[in-house]
């Protein structure tokens, strides 16, 4: 199952990112652009919780983010990514 979120840096996203990663293999996020490094925020959020060291150096295996706000009308999903068509939002 492919589990994406919204909001994943902030302080609900923190916690429900790593409940997601307990139960699946894979996590894409989207994170807001010029909000800087998503990934760097979670491993640090992660480290500060307890989480092992080990579950923390295979984030970059499990984590992708794309950037994007909410003028983008593709979410910042790559046209191969969502099925080869733009959603119109208007």
């Amino acid at each position: 199952m492919r589990v994406a979120l919204t909001g994943a840096t902030g302080f609900l996203g923190l916690c429900l990112v790593r409940q997601l990663l307990r139960q699946h293999d894979s996590l894409t996020v989207l994170v807001r652009a010029g909000s800087g490094c998503g990934l760097r925020r979670i491993a640090r959020f992660m480290k500060l919780s307890g989480t092992p060291a080990s579950v923390i150096a295979d984030l970059p295996r499990r984590f992708a983010s794309w950037r994007s706000t909410c003028a983008d009308r593709s979410w910042g999903c790559p046209v191969a990514r969502s099925g080869g068509s733009r959603t119109s939002w208007t």
